[in-house]
């Protein structure tokens, strides 16, 4: 029969937390896959941040507020979903989405075009 302490021993090596294999898939992913590090990127993106944040608040600042509320209480997911909803509303939305996702998808169309040269 197992005792306490097996018990105990096992559920802390389960821990993610406690993983090894952790370090060993993240050396597999190649460096190319990453977003591009350029401070224009960077700025374009944190400016777009703020004014979707704004139209958001503009368009509806109860709910905006009941958002960082319940974000602040730790209700993270149901946050999440209204500032989702509050966000979607603002007309820089699309172009925030785009400045998101366009680096990596450089990126990696760059890394494979890379490969496909190579061969």
């Amino acid at each position: 029969m197992p005792t306490m302490d097996s018990i105990h021993a096992k559920a802390i090596s389960l821990d993610w937390r406690n993983a090894p294999l952790l370090k060993q898939y993240r050396s597999r992913l190649p460096n190319s896959t990453k977003a591009p590090q350029n401070e224009k990127w960077g700025w374009r993106r944190r400016q777009l941040t703020l004014r979707v944040h704004f139209d958001a608040f503009r368009l509806e600042p109860w709910r905006y507020l009941e958002a960082v509320v319940w974000r602040l209480r730790g209700l993270r997911l149901r946050a999440r979903n209204r500032f989702a909803e509050l966000i979607g509303k603002s007309p820089s939305a699309y172009a925030l989405w785009i400045e998101k996702i366009e680096p990596k998808t450089r990126a990696t169309s760059f890394a494979s075009a890379r490969e496909e040269r190579s061969h």
